[in-house]
């Protein structure tokens, strides 16, 4: 079946790339049939700590109040149970974790100037439409250079899985560049479970190189009949935003 009609209507986004990698049919299903999505405790969670920085960053929040705040709209905002975990408990794990961040929170971009908190941009990357949210755009008042910071939620288990979620800061750079007329010098994830910064200097071949690769991945969507599936039983029984409609998830709900 021919979907350009369908794929040509999109705006492309991070998220929408990264999906399709994880599992073409959960991208069909989403961006082709257009299926509701469900969240997951995981997501919830990690929305609910860029909440609190957009607050605190905006100025509707103090920093003193920051633990209290979480503390007082956890239950509001997590409502959904995290995955079973024979040697933890995620939900008492991820609780935790959120509490040890907000007590321990000490703004290490105070230095900088914040420009922009929670960005919506959109742009053209190769021809496509491109979409993004960046959570905060930083300046050194010394060198006039600018930061990205993103607020993430996962934690990291190797270089290599960060330089795998460093595409999405550089394809992020572009808006940077584009509106400021300079590319960021720094890129970087501010490790929401642990607490730890990493940083990462922007390098301009590896942001073609990002560029390049958001490309193919759109080409070889436009080629796609199949969309297979990409099974896995974890992530389809807890993390795929459209494991109630996808006949491969054991969360499958027939309609029949």
């Amino acid at each position: 079946m021919d979907n350009s009609f369908i794929l040509d209507g999109i705006s492309w986004s991070y998220s929408s790339i990264n999906t399709y990698l994880q599992c073409p049919r959960a991208f069909k299903c989403i961006y082709i049939d257009a299926e509701s999505k469900e969240q997951n405790a995981f997501a919830q969670w990690g929305s609910y700590m860029h909440s609190i920085l957009e607050s605190y960053y905006r100025g509707k929040l103090d920093l003193f109040d920051i633990l209290q705040e979480y503390q007082k709209h956890y239950d509001q905002n997590v409502t959904i149970n995290f995955p079973p975990n024979k040697y933890v408990n995620l939900n008492q794990t991820y609780y935790e974790a959120g509490e040890c961040f907000c007590s321990e929170f000490n703004d290490e971009f105070a230095k900088y100037k914040v420009l922009d908190i929670e960005k919506h941009f959109t742009t053209v990357i190769g021809g496509f439409n491109f979409v993004g949210v960046i959570d905060l755009i930083l300046q050194d008042p010394e060198t006039n250079d600018y930061i990205i910071v993103d607020h993430k939620s996962h934690k990291f288990k190797n270089q290599k899985e960060i330089n795998t979620y460093l595409t999405q800061l550089y394809l992020y750079a572009t808006y940077i560049y584009e509106t400021y007329k300079k590319y960021p010098t720094k890129l970087i994830f501010n490790e929401l479970r642990t607490g730890k910064l990493i940083e990462h200097t922007f390098d301009k071949q590896i942001y073609d190189e990002c560029i390049e690769q958001f490309m193919s991945v759109i080409h070889s969507i436009y080629e796609d009949t199949d969309f297979a599936p990409h099974i896995d039983n974890f992530f389809c029984s807890y993390l795929c935003s459209v494991r109630s409609w996808c006949p491969h998830s054991p969360r499958y709900i027939d309609a029949d």
